[in-house]
């Protein structure tokens, strides 16, 4: 075997395995869910068909080692499927995933007129290509396709899908050992691409879960916000007028950049969730919301009668230091400026409104977080 095709299938071997501890690792504190389940088992089998695609290089292309490999791989696809399904409230079909999975391993068992290393090589790639383009379909459909990560699992499958099918076409029609194959759809280039797709599949269906996880945190809270990008809240702020809107907060957690390093950005972006629920809960019903990946989250509402700027502060800190020591995060800390909305007396927002404000209170916010 070319030293090229064993460092890749080694190389392999570690990535997908990583991706399937990394999906068990980060996932472990989203809310349970059926799809939980079958995406675990799906990357389970990624990884034991990586397992057999390395012990070839040892043992040779022996018969049971291929139709486990592609048994593994065809469930792999299979079960992300089914695990999608599952995570839109669709029946996971796995009356058709075991079937087809299994299907794959026993016609890869049969002696094949093409050897041994390409036994059940065309039901393989027909099983892939079906799989992929079911998954890219379910990725597209609510409440899955809420979440953006999944129009990228979506694109990831049908890239696959269509390279399957093409593989699939040229070993029909040219064979195993013709040129075309060799070049363009050899072991090494489709190892390759398959470490790729996990790469990117595993990072989005972490995304993925959390999302749901931080929905299914922010429950009823949604329902009385509006959590939007930065320059919309304040279009829309703007928009309300002083009546509506006399009140912004930013509140940004500290040592965010120390955080994502020591605890892993999706963990982090889900405890950021829960200074959104603090600044919601702190915040009369119909706020604005909008969060930024650098730890800042930044509230514009009516300000709440009786209520002082010093105390909304408090709260909002308050509850969310309590709510990150509940996630196993007891240090994390939020640095918190809450500011009065001043009527501008012209057009020019410098000396007020809700642009002003919020440069006011990030200016605190900056301040505190130097000190």
């Amino acid at each position: 075997m070319p030293n090229d095709v064993m460092l890749v299938s080694g190389i392999a071997l570690i990535v997908v395995c990583a991706c399937a501890g990394a999906f068990v690792v980060q996932v472990r504190r989203t809310t349970r869910s059926p799809s939980r389940g079958l995406w675990w088992a799906a990357f389970s089998a990624a990884a034991f068909a990586s397992i057999a695609s390395a012990l070839m290089i040892f043992l040779g292309h022996e018969w049971w080692i291929v139709a486990a490999s592609n048994g593994f791989m065809a469930a792999a696809v299979g079960l992300y499927w089914s695990g999608a399904r599952a995570f839109n409230g669709r029946p996971a079909m796995l009356e058709i995933t075991v079937p087809l999975s299994l299907a794959v391993f026993i016609v890869s068992a049969l002696p094949s007129p093409s050897g041994v290393e390409w036994a059940g090589a065309p039901l393989r790639f027909g099983t892939i290509v079906v799989f992929s383009v079911l998954v890219a379909v379910e990725a597209l459909r609510r409440p899955l396709r809420r979440v953006r990560a999944s129009f990228i699992v979506a694109a990831a499958l049908l890239v696959q899908a269509v390279y399957s099918a093409a593989r699939l076409v040229v070993f029909l029609v040219a064979g195993p050992e013709s040129d075309v194959f060799t070049s363009i759809f050899s072991t090494f280039a489709t190892t390759v691409l398959n470490v790729a797709l996990v790469l990117v599949v595993t990072g989005c269906t972490i995304a993925i879960k959390i999302g749901y996880t931080h929905d299914a945190m922010l429950g009823s809270r949604v329902e009385r916000t509006s959590i939007v990008p930065m320059r919309q809240l304040v279009r829309l702020a703007e928009r309300r007028g002083p009546d509506a809107i006399g009140l912004v907060v930013v509140a940004s957690i500290e040592s965010h950049r120390l955080l994502v390093s020591a605890y892993g950005r999706p963990r982090i972006d889900e405890v950021q969730q829960h200074l959104v629920a603090a600044l919601i809960d702190t915040l009369p019903t119909g706020c604005l919301v909008s969060e930024r990946r650098s730890g800042e989250v930044v509230a514009a509402s009516a300000r709440p009668h009786g209520t002082s700027t010093a105390s909304i502060e408090d709260t909002v800190a308050r509850l969310f230091a309590a709510s990150a020591a509940e996630n196993g995060i007891p240090v994390l800390a939020a640095a918190v400026a809450a500011e009065p909305v001043v009527d501008a007396p012209s057009r020019d927002t410098s000396t007020g409104g809700v642009t002003a404000a919020i440069t006011r209170a990030r200016r605190r916010v900056a301040s505190a977080l130097a000190e």
